[in-house]
């Protein structure tokens, strides 16, 4: 459609091309009947017209008359005189002064195929040379050294490098992303480029899959990072590499539940053979391990290295390592029990961001603020940092944080039964969901599907949902309620006598996944896991139960009702009901306020 702008001729001779071919039409090659038709056309035009057209046809789909004289050595006015034929029989248009663009892509695509690779080249080359140095035209000088061919690989992937620096500095991560994988292509082709060539560029893109959230590209080039890094001989730049991954966005390397061995070992070799005294890189490498390490560390074994590389990041002074420093904590220790001292983090985070006047650092950080104060149920000042991150991931165009902050924001949505709203969030996290490649991003669109669908009383359609989630039963116990609530009772007892309830995972799910095990507890009449369920879950009565950051489900205090229930303590029940039906009230969450009244008529609490 993008190539045949709609024309109907086009497009059915498009058609035509694909159905007599085993497999997709090449990138540029055009039917023939498009070309006959095209070419009829251009052959009534001077030869001289043709051949200019042909050169502004290797600058772009448009072209400015400065640009197209300086490369072809025509004089501006005259060149003027030369295009008016093409205008004149409708395959050029002008947009204003100078400025003139193919009246369709095609038209741009017979001419450019009318050149040799050899005379695109040469064109390129000499567009290139026109063009550096003129403000706002550095993708176009870097696209048109690359295709300059190799002769000018070392002009084509240091333009793209600049390029890409200057498309970052604009929020245009996708375009740096384009500019910087191009300019790895072309640097392979530079006899002159070294390994530290490459390791400066591959630490460059991974900076811009970063903030276009492409955790796959990323971790494959932060790896790639590494060794080479080795290969130089340079610890700090293993380091440095290996710390990429838990740098500004606090991703780890490893999908859920995983650990990256590659990324894990060379920061544990670097802590070997870097300098013992206090440094910014120690400090970073201290808490990126930490990070590394959630699936398989203790809570206390991540704390010790979250303190020692806190604190030395203290010691050294620098209020942006520092503040970076209370991001990556509040990351690697995430459980629900840290969540006061997380928000105590990430307050001074916030403080630091503002200082430095770091705008991705404090977006970063109001994000992480409006999740804890999520956990902690202060719905009115969640609701708020909400709404402050989110206009300033819009203005520097971040779509991850907009996804992280649509899954906070939903399930209170549905809980209040706004689900008009709620299908407006929806819309705008599958379009972002589309656009990125996350593992983060695929579990806030999990959860905004699985918030709304219980509270719109269609909790059966998610079941499947959260049994994919399941594999390390950590969501049995959810599963089994889902199905409950789906009025499937039969089923949720079959599938709780065969999965359980997990009790002791560790993790940012594990109070989501204590609270369903009381429900269902209840449910099934199973005293014991009642009774541990409570247990666990106590401490929190007055948060809301999350899973992450994301998938709230009500007051704490709900559950813990329906765990004494189960255990027979009926008045104890009453009291944490009669907490929950207030904190409901007071977060304005209607449809949650009728669940509670209808759980204590059922079970008599």
């Amino acid at each position: 459609m993008e190539r045949t702008d709609g024309n109907p001729f086009f497009l059915v001779e498009f058609a035509r091309l694909a159905g007599d071919r085993t497999g997709a039409p090449e990138p540029d090659q055009l039917p023939t009947a498009v070309t006959d038709v095209l070419n009829r056309r251009l052959q009534r035009l001077p030869e001289r017209t043709v051949a200019t057209l042909r050169t502004a046809a290797v600058l772009g789909r448009d072209f400015d008359t400065p640009t197209l004289a300086t490369i072809t050595g025509i004089d501006e006015d005259d060149l003027l005189d030369v295009v008016e034929p093409a205008q004149a029989a409708g395959l050029v248009r002008e947009d204003g002064i100078d400025h003139f663009y193919f009246a369709h892509a095609l038209v741009r695509d017979t001419l450019r195929g009318g050149l040799s690779a050899s005379r695109q080249a040469r064109a390129h080359a000499r567009a290139a040379e026109a063009l550096t140095g003129v403000r706002g035209r550095e993708t176009e000088v870097a696209r048109h050294w690359r295709g300059a061919g190799p002769s000018y690989a070392d002009r084509a992937w240091r333009s793209a490098v600049d390029a890409a620096s200057l498309a970052r500095r604009f929020h245009a991560y996708d375009q740096a992303v384009e500019l910087l994988e191009g300019a790895l292509k072309s640097l392979e082709g530079d006899p002159a480029a070294g390994l530290r060539d490459r390791y400066d560029l591959l630490m460059g893109l991974v900076e811009a899959y970063r903030w276009s959230a492409l955790l796959p590209d990323l971790v494959r080039v932060v790896e790639e990072a590494i060794e080479v890094g080795k290969r130089v001989g340079d610890p700090e730049a293993v380091a440095w590499a290996a710390v990429a991954t838990t740098r500004g966005s606090l991703w780890n390397s490893a999908p859920p539940g995983e650990v990256n061995e590659l990324v894990v070992a060379a920061l544990r070799g670097s802590l070997e053979r870097l300098p013992r005294e206090d440094s910014e890189l120690r400090s970073r490498t201290l808490l990126a391990l930490a990070n590394e390490l959630q699936a398989v560390a203790s809570l206390q074994e991540r704390t010790a290295l979250v303190e020692e590389g806190v604190a030395m990041a203290r010691r050294v002074g620098d209020p942006a390592r520092l503040m970076e420093a209370h991001q990556v904590a509040f990351v690697a220790q995430w459980v629900p029990a840290t969540a006061p001292e997380r928000l105590r983090q990430i307050d001074e985070a916030l403080r630091l961001a503002e200082e430095t006047g770091n705008e991705r650092a404090h977006l970063v950080s109001a994000t992480l603020r409006a999740v804890v104060l999520n956990e902690l149920g202060r719905a009115d000042e969640m609701r708020a940092a909400v709404a402050l991150a989110r206009s300033e991931a819009r203005r520097l165009r971040i779509a991850f944080a907009e996804i992280v902050l649509a899954g906070v924001e939903l399930p209170w949505l549905a809980m209040a039964g706004r689900f008009d709203e709620c299908d407006r969030l929806l819309a705008e996290i599958a379009d972002m969901h589309r656009q990125m490649s996350h593992s983060d991003a695929d579990e806030a669109m999990a959860g905004a599907m699985l918030a709304v669908r219980l509270w719109q009383g269609r909790a059966a359609e998610v079941v499947p949902l959260l049994e994919s989630l399941d594999e390390s039963q950590t969501f049995s116990a959810p599963v089994a309620v889902y199905l409950w609530r789906a009025g499937e009772h039969e089923r949720a007892r079959a599938y709780y006598a065969e999965h359980g309830a997990a009790l002791d995972a560790s993790s940012d799910v594990e109070l989501f996944s204590w609270s369903m095990a009381a429900e269902i507890a209840l449910h099934v009449g199973d005293p014991e896991v009642a009774a541990r369920a409570y247990e666990l879950a106590a401490p929190y009565a007055g948060w809301c139960s999350t899973a992450g950051s994301g998938l709230a489900i009500g007051p704490v205090d709900a559950f813990l009702a329906m765990a004494a229930a189960a255990t027979g303590e009926v008045a104890l029940a009453a009291r944490h009901a009669d907490d929950a039906l207030a904190l409901a009230a007071s977060w304005d969450l209607p449809l949650v306020v009728d669940w509670i009244r209808e759980q204590r008529a059922t079970y008599g609490y």
